[in-house]
C-alpha cells in the first residue's frame, strides 16, 4: 500500500536576482572591524559600554546615522540597567570617540536624543573615527598620598625599646 503524498505548493522565493543570488539581505548585520575592536580605546570599555553600542547599532538602519534616537530611560529599560549606569556609558562612549551626541533630547517635550555613531557612514559622509585619536584612560578618584609608616623609623624604634624597657624594670 503506497501513501499518498500530498504535493507542496510551490514557494516563491523572494530577494533572488537574474543570477539567482539573494538580491539584498533580509536580515541586518553589524559591522565590526578587528582593527576598532582591537583598539586600546575599545579594550579600555567597560561591559555596559559596548552593551549600549551594540544596542545604537541595531537602532540603525543604514539611511538615519545622526539621527538614532535614544533616551537614556529608553537604553536602561532595554538593557536592564540602571539609569545611572547608561548614563555613564553614554559619556564613557563620547570620551572614547565612539558616539556622538548631535541633539540633546528634552524631557518637557518627550524628545529623546539623537546619537551619531563615528565608525558607520552618515547620509554620504564619511565616518570620522575619533575613536583613532589617543585617548588615556579616565582618571579614578584620586589615591590618598603614601603616608610613611613610622613604625620603621629609628625614633620610633627607640622610644617603643625605651618603654619596654621600664615596664620589665618597673614590674606590673
Amino acid at each position: 500500500m503506497t501513501k499518498n503524498r500530498q504535493t507542496r505548493p510551490y514557494k516563491v522565493k523572494k530577494n533572488i536576482n537574474a543570477k539567482g543570488r539573494q538580491a539584498y539581505s533580509s536580515e541586518q548585520f553589524v559591522k565590526l572591524k578587528y582593527g576598532m575592536i582591537k583598539h586600546p580605546n575599545f579594550m579600555a570599555l567597560k561591559g555596559a559600554s559596548i552593551k549600549v553600542l551594540l544596542y545604537l547599532c541595531t537602532k540603525h538602519t543604514g539611511f538615519n546615522n545622526g539621527k538614532i534616537t535614544a533616551s537614556y530611560d529608553e537604553i536602561a529599560k532595554d538593557l536592564k540597567m540602571g539609569k545611572a549606569t547608561a548614563l555613564r556609558a553614554c559619556e564613557e562612549l563620547q570620551y572614547f570617540g565612539f558616539l556622538k551626541l548631535k541633539k540633546k533630547g528634552t524631557f518637557l517635550g518627550r524628545k529623546a536624543s539623537d546619537w551619531e555613531l563615528t565608525f558607520v557612514h552618515s547620509e554620504g559622509y564619511e565616518p570620522t573615527h575619533d575613536w583613532k585619536e589617543a585617548k588615556t584612560q579616565k582618571r579614578k578618584r584620586a589615591r590618598k598620598p603614601f603616608v610613611e609608616d613610622i613604625s620603621d623609623t629609628e625614633e620610633f624604634k627607640e622610644d617603643h625599646q625605651r618603654k619596654i624597657e621600664e615596664r620589665y624594670l618597673n614590674g606590673p
